[in-house]
């Protein structure tokens, strides 16, 4: 594996990011048939399993005072993993992905409000606008007259946006290159546990039985594809290129949950619905992303706290290597 994505790292980058655009199609599929807190429970258990079988040993580097910290953590791990499945059982995955694209505007805003890093007016200028696309995506079911449900389900997507968006400003208290998949696998452990919990409170577990095949591959994908092999050739192959000829494809993902969202499950947008997203859209682009998707993998003359943070994370996930090798 590590041949081919040194051998073409822009084609298997891309690759990557358009299997893992396909996440809340997958979770639209798992819900079909699966309860929604029992789906979210196997999903995030799964996934926190997998990052505890490479990241393990960094358990040793987790102090006792890094606890406040942790439960901080795995708190807005919850807000942002619940909130995820939740949200998708109102609204449409390509509403997903609309919002989901305001994810850097809520990290830069929060890079400024809390970390105090230098503000750019452009960004600042791209960040509002891409919220006042927010707003009229708000507004779109009551225009066009859709459920109340929309409305619901984007409000939680809104929520798992700005909850990620906090997790990622104040993960910097906590994580370093040594322990990263261990905070996440104890983040995952948390919010999976919760779901089951709830589950057991509301839902019938023995609606299992009645899962179809579908709804298990697209669980399996979730857990597997998604999580631990797209990003390690995402992250691996960011070795072998350089940030400008990558920085663009990182809004693929989201392009891509949309047209999944269009093609695989037949959604549509409202004429409202568009015109915040291209409201959205503009702003991300007033704001820069070639500049904003940089700072997430590559070292810059101007370099941040939050870049210090990011730069990390780029270097955790290094880790998944010994992961794939164990069993692939």
């Amino acid at each position: 594996m590590d041949a081919l994505i040194k051998k073409n790292p822009l084609a298997m980058i891309t690759a990557a990011i358009v299997v893992g655009g396909l996440s809340s199609v997958a979770v639209k599929f798992v819900i079909e048939s699966m309860p929604v807190f029992m789906a979210a429970g196997l999903r995030w258990i799964g996934a926190g399993a997998i990052f505890l079988a490479f990241g393990y040993a960094g358990m040793r580097h987790l102090r006792k005072k890094d606890a406040k910290n942790l439960a901080i953590q795995a708190l807005l791990q919850t807000v942002v993993g619940l909130s995820w499945f939740a949200g998708l059982s109102y609204a449409q995955a390509i509403n997903a992905s609309i919002i989901f694209l305001m994810s850097p505007v809520f990290v830069y805003l929060g890079s400024v409000l809390i970390l105090k890093e230098p503000r750019s007016n452009r960004a600042l200028a791209g960040s509002l606008l891409s919220l006042s696309g927010g707003l009229l995506m708000f507004g779109a079911p009551v225009l066009s007259g859709d459920s109340t449900n929309e409305l619901i389900g984007m409000a939680l997507l809104t929520i798992t946006s700005v909850g990620w968006a906090a997790m990622v400003i104040h993960s910097k208290q906590v994580i370093n290159d040594k322990n990263i998949f261990a905070v996440l696998s104890l983040r995952y452990f948390a919010v999976g546990l919760l779901a089951f919990g709830i589950s057991l409170g509301v839902e019938d577990a023995r609606e299992l039985a009645s899962v179809t095949a579908e709804s298990w591959v697209w669980l399996i994908f979730l857990i597997i594809i998604a999580g631990a092999l797209v990003n390690y050739v995402i992250y691996k192959g960011l070795e072998y290129v350089r940030a400008e000829d990558t920085a663009s494809l990182f809004y693929l993902d989201q392009l891509v949950g949309a047209v999944g969202g269009a093609v695989l499950l037949s959604e549509t947008l409202s004429g409202p619905a568009l015109l915040a997203a291209g409201v959205i859209v503009a702003g991300v682009i007033v704001a820069h992303p070639v500049h904003m998707t940089r700072t997430i993998f590559y070292r810059t003359p101007h370099h941040s706290r939050l870049d210090d943070f990011l730069d990390w994370m780029r270097q955790g996930y290094k880790s998944i290597n010994k992961f794939v090798h164990r069993f692939f």
